[in-house]
């Protein structure tokens, strides 16, 4: 696929994230979990109203506070795979990224 004068293979890019980046995605998916758990316990002390995050926020008022966090972390792993099929040398600065911000999410939902 060509996307701005650059070829892009998206048949090779398919599995990097599983393949190569593998321990990554573990690391990504078990903070992922972690903050859909927090977010949980968050959502049952105070409600889903204080949510920061308006997507979570509104998944949890449609499927309630157990399967929005959960759905929303399901498609927060999905745009991460989407990513890393266009832009693989973006790979481990995102999944950084966004371990971190799990991780800074769940202390802060447990701390709240």
């Amino acid at each position: 696929m060509r996307v701005l004068d650059c070829e892009i293979d998206i048949e090779c890019n398919k599995g990097l994230l599983l393949e190569r980046y593998r321990w990554l995605f573990l690391l990504m998916a078990g903070s992922a979990m972690i903050d859909a758990l927090s977010t949980t316990y968050f959502m049952t002390r105070i409600g889903p109203g204080n949510e920061m995050n308006v997507f979570v926020r509104m998944l949890s008022y449609s499927y309630g506070i157990v399967w929005g966090p959960l759905l929303g972390k399901a498609m927060q792993l999905a745009a991460v795979w989407l990513v890393t099929l266009f832009t693989p040398g973006l790979t481990r600065l995102l999944c950084g990224v966004v371990i971190f911000m799990n991780c800074y999410a769940a202390i802060i939902n447990i701390h709240v």
